[in-house]
Parts: structure tokens; C-alpha cells; sequence
């Protein structure tokens, strides 16, 4: 399935539903060079967090979700990233401690991937505790945002080592 984000920005997604014991789903996404500000529709409303600047280069995920959790790998190449953080109830630019909350995401986070401009872009893991009493597509973003959290540098999803075990043993 192929879906378009924004005006330019061209985004792949395949998933894979076995019938077996937990009902995992297996799902790859590619996308194509798009702004981050494309996307700041969907995040502003859903995370309270607007993308002021940069571009996504190229994206490549996949990651397989059963009934109790979803894991996988996420390589995003990316530059220039700045954000900002909103006010939950206007969506407007937040103030006070808001706006420190987005100077230090800011400094904090990595602007660029890859981080050198010779380097290979950095890969994260994605892992996720599934909420069953949502549906599968709530796991589907969940689990990307996992990814995404990572690979801006925010935080690195905390995969069980069984979990490594079992996609090193795939690959």
C-alpha cells in the first residue's frame, strides 16, 4: 500500500497478518525525502509537539506486532530537526516552561542523521508494550513513535533480550 503525506512526500507500508498463535502482523515501511512540517498536522495534535524545521531524507522500518507487544528496527535519515512544544489546549507555542522544554529538546536531540557526513545513519530499535484494549493501528503508530524517539535521540526503546535474541536469529 502506498500513501502520500503532504504534498510531495511518498510513503510505503506492506503488513503481513498470520494466523497463527498471537496473530502477529508484520509490517515494513519505506518513505521518500519530505519536510518534517508536512507531518506537523498529525504530531501537534496527537503529541503536542510542532516540527519547525528539517526534512527526512530517507526511512526505512519494519517491526512485528503481536497481542502483547511490537518490536523491530528503525533506520531514518533526517537533517536540520528542530521542534517546539505546544500548548495541549490552544496548540499554540508554548510558554514558560514549555518553551525550555524546547530549547533543551533542541540542544539535547540529534539535528542529523546520519550524525558525521560520511557516517551510516544510525539504527534503533523499536519495542513496545501492546495496549490490547486498542486497536492494532493505535500499535502500528505507537510503535514508529518508539523508533522515532529513539533515533532523534530522545530515548531508546528498552527491548527484552529475548526479543534481540530472536531478530538476530531472523536476520
Amino acid at each position: 500500500m502506498a500513501a502520500q503525506v503532504g504534498d510531495s512526500s511518498k510513503l510505503g507500508v506492506t503488513g503481513t497478518m498470520l494466523f497463527e498463535k498471537n496473530y502477529p502482523m508484520k509490517v515494513q515501511v519505506t518513505a521518500d525525502k519530505f519536510a518534517f512540517s508536512e507531518m506537523s498536522d498529525l504530531v501537534s495534535n496527537t503529541v503536542f509537539v510542532r516540527p519547525t524545521s528539517g526534512e527526512i531524507t530517507h526511512g526505512n522500518w519494519d517491526f512485528e506486532v503481536n497481542e502483547q507487544e511490537a518490536f523491530g528496527s528503525m533506520t531514518l535519515g533526517y537533517r536540520d530537526f528542530k521542534l517546539e512544544f505546544l500548548d495541549s489546549l490552544t496548540l499554540e507555542r508554548g510558554k514558560g516552561k514549555l518553551r525550555i522544554y524546547s530549547f533543551v529538546a533542541n540542544f539535547l536531540g540529534k539535528n542529523a542523521n546520519p550524525r558525521s557526513a560520511k557516517g551510516r545513519p544510525v539504527v534503533r530499535e523499536i519495542y513496545l508494550q501492546r495496549d490490547t484494549r486498542k486497536s492494532v493501528i493505535n500499535a502500528w503508530w505507537k510503535a514508529t513513535f518508539s523508533g522515532l524517539k529513539g533515533t532523534l535521540g530522545f530515548r531508546r526503546a528498552k527491548m527484552p533480550p529475548h526479543l534481540r535474541k530472536k531478530i538476530a536469529e531472523q536476520k
